[in-house]
């Protein structure tokens, strides 16, 4: 059975589809006998109203377009959440598009994303991401635009961010109060914002110690694994950082396939604390949560939408440092 459509109702009840749709929406004008007429054939023809016909005339899709630059299991979901949270209690909905860190991808999902109509970006860049020049696209067309977690320099588009040297350098405190000699340092991407700056906090700090660090940078979890066997065993550290969730989980597939016990280093990393919790008591970490994050970034991009605001805020998400308690 095909889909009952207003029209069809009008001429079941052999009135104007007008009449028809002001009779759902209450209408003074319509007297209560046509109502209830109208309601017992929506009842019993059991009518969907449109939401794209009821969007289409407030002008609004109610969807908000989520870009990320890949689907992994240690912080999107988590953001997801958040997001979701808050804008379904709002009466929208999110349309997720993957970038697979590809730029080009990115910028076909901007474009997507205007075409479609949405009310708003909140896009994680990808790692080759450059330049923002697409997404001025959005913003020409009165779309507005937060940028989450990973971003680059630039002054146009608000940000939901961790404070990343601040993490870092929380973390560089901790090993030197422990007299940590030498720490293997994870990081991910190298192109990334996000791992120059966690870098350079670390590094920073560490730079006024006595403690020699040796730095790998992995893409993701595998090259994360690949690269601690092969040092592992061949280098000695007392201490190891992981930058996020997803490397601190190729360091224990190392640990596991090489037979390596973690209780023989100081373990810190930059966490959500979910993971942490199922691989070793022994880890010490900077706490961040992804719901939080994606509610605030719902929050933003809501209130760029409501109050069309053109000011420019970058906001730095609250971590806090704890320490294993063994």
């Amino acid at each position: 059975m095909s889909r009952i459509t207003i029209k069809d109702i009008a001429e079941m009840l052999k009135i104007s589809t007008s009449t028809v749709s002001r009779a759902l929406s209450d209408h003074p004008d319509i007297s209560e006998k046509v109502k209830i007429r109208v309601r017992e054939v929506v009842s019993i023809m059991n009518y969907q109203p449109s939401e794209w016909g009821k969007n289409f005339r407030s002008k609004k899709s109610r969807l908000i377009g989520l870009v990320v630059p890949k689907m992994n299991m240690f912080f999107i979901p988590s953001i997801i959440n958040g997001l979701s949270s808050v804008l379904t209690e709002k009466n929208y909905h999110l349309l997720i598009l993957i970038s697979d860190e590809d730029m080009e991808i990115e910028k076909k999902n901007i474009d997507f994303c205007c075409n479609y109509g949405v009310d708003g970006i909140v896009i994680s860049l990808t790692s080759e991401t450059q330049d923002l020049s697409h997404l001025e696209k959005a913003a020409n067309l009165d779309i507005p635009v937060v940028i989450f977690d990973k971003s680059i320099p630039q002054d146009s588009f608000d940000e939901i961010l961790i404070d990343d040297a601040a993490s870092t350098s929380a973390i560089a405190d901790f090993l030197i109060k422990n007299n940590v000699k030498s720490t293997l340092c994870i990081f991910g991407n190298k192109k990334l914002e996000i791992t120059k700056r966690r870098e350079k906090g670390l590094m920073e700090k560490l730079s006024d110690s006595n403690i020699k660090a040796t730095k790998l940078y992995a893409e993701n979890e595998d090259q994360a694994r690949n690269f601690v066997e092969s040092v592992i065993l061949t280098e000695k550290f007392d201490s190891i950082f992981a930058m996020s969730d997803e490397v601190l989980a190729g360091l224990f597939s190392a640990f596991n396939s090489l037979n390596v016990s973690p209780k023989d280093y100081l373990i810190t990393a930059i966490s959500s604390g979910k993971l942490t919790s199922f691989l070793a008591k022994n880890i010490s970490i900077v706490k961040h949560d992804g719901f939080e994050m994606g509610k605030t970034t719902a929050y933003k991009i809501l209130e760029k939408i409501e109050t069309k605001s053109t000011a420019v805020e970058t906001k730095y998400m609250d971590t806090c440092f704890q320490e294993a308690v063994i």
